[in-house]
């Protein structure tokens, strides 16, 4: 992933750590610990992806149609394939990623939209962790067509200007980095 991107992932696990819903089927001290190996794995330790990748593999198995696990499994697999020496190994886990994140982005629904109080939208957290992604990948992938289109929808949402300020900031550097 490229190190602007790493930058606009960690911002935006922050808020997605303060807007997690409680009532889920997962342990809240599981998700935290897979949220602290994934903004580690974003400053780029090394082994932390796998690390995330791994407690997320397992919060999905509680859960296995919450998008928003799925999404950062998807995120952290392809950090995986970022930090694999190997180019079959590199492709494997961006590959996976890519197919976790795109089953994250078919789960959302219309109650995925409602953004708790403080918070931003379930919705709009896989969103944003999808086209961080998506941007960060190398271009033979095709992915940065599906990420700029996210970052401009999640840019254009009604009530955009409300949303809590790290979120927006994460947003508009997107939509930056999609323009180039």
């Amino acid at each position: 992933m490229k190190t602007p991107l790493r930058s606009i992932l960690v911002a935006f696990t922050f808020v997605g750590c303060l807007a997690m819903p409680q009532a889920h089927a997962y342990d809240a001290s599981a998700w935290q610990a897979a949220q602290a190996d994934f903004q580690r794995a974003n400053a780029g330790e090394s082994g932390a992806a796998a690390e995330a990748a791994e407690k997320f593999a397992k919060l999905v198995a509680a859960e296995p149609g919450n998008p928003l696990l799925l999404a950062y499994l998807g995120s952290a697999e392809s950090m995986q394939g970022r930090d694999a020496t190997f180019p079959w190994k590199k492709m494997k886990f961006a590959e996976a990623g890519i197919a976790d994140l795109d089953r994250a982005l078919a789960l959302l629904k219309p109650e995925h939209a409602q953004a708790p109080a403080g918070g931003v939208s379930i919705a709009n957290e896989v969103k944003v962790t999808a086209a961080s992604t998506f941007l960060g990948l190398p271009g033979f992938f095709n992915r940065a067509e599906a990420g700029a289109k996210l970052a401009h929808e999640l840019a254009n949402q009604p009530g955009f200007a409300t949303m809590p300020e790290r979120y927006r900031n994460a947003v508009l550097k997107l939509t930056a980095q999609a323009k180039q």
